[in-house]
């Protein structure tokens, strides 16, 4: 404990106070004993009031007992911290249970092993079979290669024929203007994946875990299996707003949350603001660690980079880009190396989530006013020319360099008013590190039960007469234009 004190006396950064309040979440405070809850609870408030943690003059005041103890100890660099009270809980944690586990085997030699203490016991002690690798045959080596590298789909045939899937060890940044479907889609990504059993974390920032369930519920809804049973969808408005008849909450209520809860809640984890603390880089590791340990976690969605940013004492600053590309090396590193476990990392396939600045989104709504004034109706000039969108390139993620470097695959969307009240998106591949990149291609959505996409791909030439002349004529709408860091609802509440 006191090399953690020594480490925060007299310093105001705020990465430092980060670490101390991971230290005193409710589940941590169960291992620590009174005297050290004690101490670290002093110096959060005193941090709180003052924005500094008090000096070492000052700490002595109250706790001399600990002078020369301090005397002992050097200070800790911030990356030192992390590591040391990641030990510093562990170990506390290894007595905790130690102790649980010395007092069951004392009550047990009395009164034997009750059906409780079992179950308590089960959850105290947990083991692993490690599987050799020595002695696995080359046929069984490859087939867990094909197994573990195995990552998410993007659920558009023609990105998937590409990319095959978004791997393990890998980013995905998901990219797209104010209001383009970007969570739709995610959640789409997300929730299909999970129902093919890949254990999936969503870290959404924007909108609680309560309003993300009830699109999910209603993009579950749309399921053919209920469909077939005779049900018809729920917008996720109508559950928002409490205005579900009677028929709609009985097959909410009965059917489709007790198939959801079974086939898509054990892989698939929303984790909202509320289960953050300091938004820190330890913070986040600490709680995905903890998903990972019930499973072995295959993705982590980010939703989205901006709220991240936003949270960073660096934005404050003015550091937006800076802010938006500290995260993003972290999640790339994550990425990469998630866990290391005899001598093996193994990685996750991570999503990233970002908004186009307002000039890409300018250049790319250019690209489709040509072309839907290529194919407006009764336009003979331009008969037989055949124009494909360019829709965004790269450049619309300058505001954050990383975003581009860091990713093995730059995915877009782009959506005009126009379009959404047709019912369609365009998707597009900017960058990928496994084959050819993918130019705009339309797709289906169906704002009010959330889908995207899907079976639901559409062809060019099914767009209609009006749409194409609504294009031609409509004005470039940017008024509600943001940077890379605008705080958009994306959809959610309500397109």
């Amino acid at each position: 404990m006191i090399q953690i004190v020594k480490s925060l006396l007299g310093v105001s950064d705020v990465e430092f106070n980060n670490e101390l309040q991971i230290i005193l979440t409710d589940d941590n405070k169960k291992v620590l004993s009174p005297d050290e809850i004690d101490v670290f609870k002093h110096l959060s408030k005193e941090y709180s009031a003052n924005k500094q943690f008090p000096t070492e003059e000052v700490f002595l005041i109250k706790f001399p007992q600990y002078r020369q103890q301090l005397l002992e100890f050097e200070a800790f660099s911030i990356a030192d911290l992390r590591y040391y009270r990641k030990q510093f809980i562990t170990k506390h944690v290894n007595i905790y249970k130690s102790k649980i586990l010395h007092r069951m085997a004392t009550e047990a030699a009395i009164n034997g092993v009750t059906p409780e203490m079992a179950e308590e016991i089960r959850k105290q002690a947990s083991f692993e079979d490690e599987v050799q690798e020595s002695n696995l045959s080359f046929r069984e080596r490859y087939a867990k290669s094909i197994r573990d590298s195995t990552g998410l789909k993007t659920y558009i045939e023609q990105i998937d024929d590409q990319i095959g899937s978004i791997t393990k060890g890998s980013v995905c940044t998901l990219a797209g203007f104010t209001g383009s479907f970007k969570t739709t889609w995610a959640v789409n990504m997300a929730v299909k994946n999970a129902i093919e059993g890949k254990n999936i974390a969503y870290i959404s920032l924007e909108v609680t875990k309560e309003q993300l369930e009830y699109s999910i519920l209603s993009l579950f809804s749309n399921d053919s299996r209920f469909g077939n049973a005779g049900y018809a969808p729920i917008e996720h408005q109508k559950i928002r707003q409490n205005k579900l008849l009677e028929d709609e909450l009985n097959f909410l209520c009965d059917v489709l949350e007790p198939e959801y809860r079974k086939a898509v809640e054990p892989n698939l984890h929303i984790l909202d603001e509320s289960k953050f603390k300091t938004f820190s880089e330890s913070e986040i590791l600490d709680i995905l660690y903890k998903l990972d340990d019930e499973k072995p976690l295959d993705a982590v969605f980010f939703d989205h980079a901006g709220l991240f940013a936003f949270k960073s004492p660096l934005y404050n600053s003015g550091n937006v880009g800076v802010a938006i590309n500290k995260y993003v090396s972290f999640i790339r590193q994550i990425s990469i190396c998630f866990r290391k476990k005899d001598g093996e990392s193994r990685g996750l396939a991570s999503v990233l989530l970002a908004q186009t600045n307002r000039s890409g989104y300018r250049e790319a709504a250019k690209s489709f006013r040509k072309l839907s004034m290529v194919n407006r109706p009764g336009d003979n000039k331009n008969k037989g020319l055949s124009i494909l969108p360019e829709g965004y390139s790269l450049t619309a993620l300058s505001d954050a360099n990383e975003l581009e470097r860091c990713s093995s695959v730059v995915l877009a969307v782009f959506a005009n008013d126009d379009m959404k009240a047709s019912k369609q998106a365009y998707v597009q591949m900017l960058k990928t590190r496994y084959g050819s990149t993918v130019s705009p291609i339309p797709v289906a959505i169906d704002p009010e039960v959330y889908r995207f996409g899907g079976d639901a791909t559409i062809d060019e030439s099914t767009l209609s007469a009006d749409l194409v002349d609504a294009l031609s004529t409509s004005s470039i709408n940017v008024s509600s234009a943001g940077t890379s860091i605008t705080l958009d609802d994306d959809d959610i509440f309500g397109l």
